[in-house]
């Protein structure tokens, strides 16, 4: 890592005949090279399938896991928003069908389109329920595979890149995450990826320069798509390390320096020009978020690593009633026989340099991962103070939206790779004088340490996943009318989308954007201001769904109430209210509305109003 070496490839006995045809050899070892991937992505699959079992039992095409979070409901709703928008010839980057008229900008928020395209074919054959769940058991294994693949190219054993694959892609943070349906968390190919691109640009310098820029380019704007937060997370954790080493070793500057600023000028220019567009949409786009976070975030405490801990994990993000070992819900927990096999690998490491810079990234990461403050345990904040993360914040404001304890994910893929080497030299050792039992015990080796290491993980993650419901559009949805010329009306819906509850976007997606919705869950700007909010609208509309739990059976509207309530739909262009019935406050807020406008027309399960009808 520190000089010039051979390229790290896995080369297989790739030799060619006198004519440049491939010889026996190198087809044996490339049907090699494809059958034991196939094996580990089953393997991964398979893992995978068990962590969402009772999803596969109830139905992947109808259920849904967590829903009553808004980022569930979300998440349904951006998979169908990307190919509706593509089928409707209208801008995906920008959308006017959540808290209209003035709509969201879909790229401020995690709006997983790389995900949602990937899948564009199975939500229109499916529905977006269906693509939204094959991605959550996608995820992991794109995770795995992806380190699976690095190590591979850093030519250590099946076995071992196996077991870092699985240390990686399923530890804490990724499943949590993925049963949130953050994908833009748990689709994580890009870290193992782009660490290994700058290793060969920057120190290894194998290979074209101008190509390995192109490739990291490329990755970055996928990346972009699939989420901007890990990407400013990637950034402030290379950055400095990359500037470690640099440092540690100036005399190599000048014979580096020319590589690595065409490859490095080639990856800045090639997504550069792929996203300038959406970066403008972005900045200084329709309702684009000027702000987030007025302070720093907290994030893990000190024991978290090697225990669980209350830090993290509870409250918002809390594991339903019922679900047992809620109190190892802890997104940077790694455990101890990971933190005890990556210390190791400063004694079975070749390279002592390479496995030092690794440990530094680690250090870094777990010491950024503390957010705002750094605590003992958690549990107790007395014992706290400012965190690396603060000062860095107070420099660069914009990392105040930074969640500091999603930095884990990088945490776990630096241990991943550092459990890598040790059982590389283990199994190295072990084989050292040969023997194909020795070879057998290597593999024997890493396997049961990887066992070891997992099943820790996976209790921490939370799995397998429990608590799923049936996602169906009620009928009521499905009448709503639509404006003089065909075009989708603005309805005022109750129950309201919310933080607490993504039922009614997923409604929405599943029955095809029918309508447009004056609530919603996301990120946006209110009008005239620039401070997001993820909440309701502040009008009288969003009062009357916001209050309607709490409203008495019995209410009667002053004339003065109900006038006011009639002209707030007219100002906000709302055509349409409708109530979907069974829910607290659905029995009250029709009564309000039949003040309004005159009694609903009612479709099974909950009735319609035609906002115009003023009766006030």
């Amino acid at each position: 890592m520190w000089q010039r070496v051979a390229e790290p490839e896995v080369r297989h006995e790739a030799t060619t005949g006198s004519h440049g045809t491939p010889t026996t050899a190198s087809l044996s070892g490339y049907r090699s090279a494809v059958i034991a991937g196939l094996t580990v992505t089953v393997l991964y699959t398979a893992l995978s399938l068990f962590c969402w079992q009772h999803l596969v039992a109830t139905g992947v095409t109808t259920h849904m896991y967590r829903l009553n979070l808004g980022d569930v409901g979300q998440r349904v709703w951006f998979m169908a928003w990307l190919p509706f928008a593509i089928a409707h010839h209208t801008n995906p980057l920008v959308s006017t069908y959540m808290f209209a008229p003035h709509g969201i900008n879909v790229l401020a928020n995690a709006s997983v389109l790389l995900e949602a395209f990937l899948l564009a074919p199975i939500t229109e054959l499916s529905s977006p329920i269906t693509s939204l769940n094959i991605a959550g058991i996608a995820a992991p294994v794109v995770s795995a595979l992806s380190l699976y693949y690095v190590l591979r190219r850093y030519e250590m054993r099946r076995s071992v890149a196996f077991v870092g694959g699985l240390i990686y892609g399923f530890s804490p943070a990724l499943l949590q995450f993925n049963g949130l349906a953050d994908f833009n968390l748990s689709w994580m190919f890009f870290p193992p990826l782009a660490v290994y691109l700058l290793d060969r640009i920057f120190f290894r310098q194998t290979g074209r320069p101008m190509r390995l820029g192109l490739l990291l380019g490329l990755l970055i704007v996928l990346q972009f798509f699939s989420g901007q937060e890990i990407l400013l997370d990637f950034v402030v954790v290379a950055g400095p390390v990359l500037a470690l080493a640099i440092v540690a070793n100036p005399r190599q500057i000048s014979s580096h320096a020319r590589f690595a600023i065409k490859g490095t000028a080639t990856a800045v220019a090639t997504a550069g020009v792929l996203l300038i567009y959406p970066m403008v949409v972005y900045f200084n786009g329709p309702d684009h978020v000027a702000t987030l976070g007025p302070k720093v975030m907290p994030g893990a405490a000190l024991s978290s690593p090697v225990w669980p801990s209350t830090a993290t994990g509870h409250g918002f993000l809390k594991p339903l009633p019922g679900t047992p070992w809620q109190h190892l819900f802890d997104n940077a927990f790694a455990g101890p026989l990971t933190i005890v096999l990556a210390l190791a690998a400063l004694f079975f490491a070749r390279r002592h340099r390479v496995v030092l810079l690794l440990w530094a990234a680690t250090l870094w990461c777990i010491a950024l991962s503390w957010g705002s403050a750094t605590r003992l345990t958690g549990s107790d904040p007395t014992f706290s103070w400012h965190a690396p993360a603060w000062y860095l914040s107070k420099a660069i404001p914009i990392l105040k939206n930074v969640a500091w304890i999603r930095i884990s994910i990088l945490t776990d893929l630096l241990l991943a790779l550092l459990v890598a080497i040790t059982l590389d030299g283990v199994t190295s050792a072990i084989q050292a004088n040969g023997g194909v039992w020795r070879r057998h015990l290597g593999d024997v080796t890493a396997a049961g340490a990887g066992v070891l290491v997992a099943i820790p993980l996976l209790v921490a993650g939370n799995v397998p996943y429990v608590g799923f419901e049936s996602v169906a559009v009620p009928d009521v949805l499905r009448h709503v009318p639509t404006g003089n010329n065909g075009s989708p009306v603005t309805v005022l819906l109750y129950p309201p989308s919310s933080p607490f509850s993504g039922t009614p976007l997923a409604w929405q997606a599943v029955a095809g954007f029918p309508y447009r919705d004056f609530e919603g869950y996301a990120w946006h700007p209110q009008p005239g201001q620039r401070t997001a909010n993820a909440g309701a609208n502040p009008s009288p509309l969003g009062y009357i769904v916001g209050t309607a739990p709490g409203l008495s059976p019995s209410i009667t509207l002053t004339h003065a109430l109900c006038r006011e309530f009639a002209a707030s739909f007219v100002r906000n262009s709302v055509r349409v209210t409708v109530v979907i019935g069974g829910y607290p406050g659905s029995e009250p807020l029709t009564r309000v509305y039949d003040q309004i406008f005159g009694p609903g027309r009612r479709f099974g399960d909950g009735e319609i109003w035609n906002a115009a009808n003023n009766r006030c």
